[in-house]
C-alpha cells in the first residue's frame, strides 16, 4: 500500500517536469516529517500530558526550523524587521491555529489508535484541492486526480488490513 501510495505521489508531482526541479524535496520531506511528526507525537502522548507533549514537539519543529534557516541563502531578520503590526497579528493568528491543531492532534492521538486515524490526514488531499480551485481557480487535472485517488485508496487500504489482522488476532 505504500508503494500504490508512492506511485499516486509520482503522478502528481511528476518528477521528469523541468518546471520543478529540486522543489520538489519539499513534498517529499513534508511526508517525511509529518510521518515522524505523528509517530513521535504518538509515543510522546502515552507518557506525557497534552501540554508537555505539545511543547515539546514546539520545540523540535523551532530546532528544525533555525537548521533549516541556518543552512539555506535566505535572510529572514530583514523582512521580519519591516512586518507591519497587523503582520504580526497575522503571524501570532497562525501560529494559534496551529498550537490549537496541535493539541487536537494530540488528543486524538491519545484516544484513538494512528490507524484510525490516518484515513483523516488523507482529508487533506481534498482539501488542498479544493482551496486550490476556491482561490486560484486551479484544479487538478486527470493525472492528479488518479494520483490522488491511488493516494488515498492506498491509505484507505492499510487502515482495511490493519482492522481485519486486528479483528483476526
Amino acid at each position: 500500500m505504500v508503494v500504490l501510495g508512492f506511485i499516486g505521489m509520482l503522478m502528481i508531482v511528476r518528477p521528469r517536469s523541468d518546471a520543478l526541479g529540486w522543489a520538489v524535496a519539499f513534498p517529499l520531506g513534508r511526508a517525511l516529517f509529518f510521518a515522524a511528526f505523528q509517530i513521535v507525537t504518538n509515543r510522546l502522548s502515552a507518557v506525557d500530558d497534552m501540554a508537555t507533549t505539545n511543547l515539546f514537539s514546539g520545540l523540535g519543529a523551532l530546532l528544525l526550523l533555525c537548521v533549516a534557516l541556518a543552512v539555506t541563502p535566505v535572510d529572514v531578520m530583514p523582512t521580519l524587521s519591516h512586518a507591519s503590526s497587523s503582520q504580526w497579528l497575522l503571524i501570532g493568528v497562525v501560529g494559534a491555529i496551529a498550537t490549537l491543531g496541535q493539541m487536537c492532534m494530540v488528543l486524538a492521538i491519545r484516544s484513538a489508535l494512528l490507524s484510525t486515524l490516518t484515513p483523516f490526514s488523507y482529508a487533506q488531499i481534498a482539501f488542498a484541492a479544493l482551496i486550490s480551485w476556491l482561490l486560484f481557480r486551479h484544479a487538478p487535472d486527470g493525472r492528479a486526480a488518479a494520483g490522488m485517488g491511488l493516494i488515498a485508496s492506498g491509505g484507505a487500504a492499510t487502515v482495511w488490513l490493519n482492522a481485519r489482522g486486528a479483528s483476526n488476532r
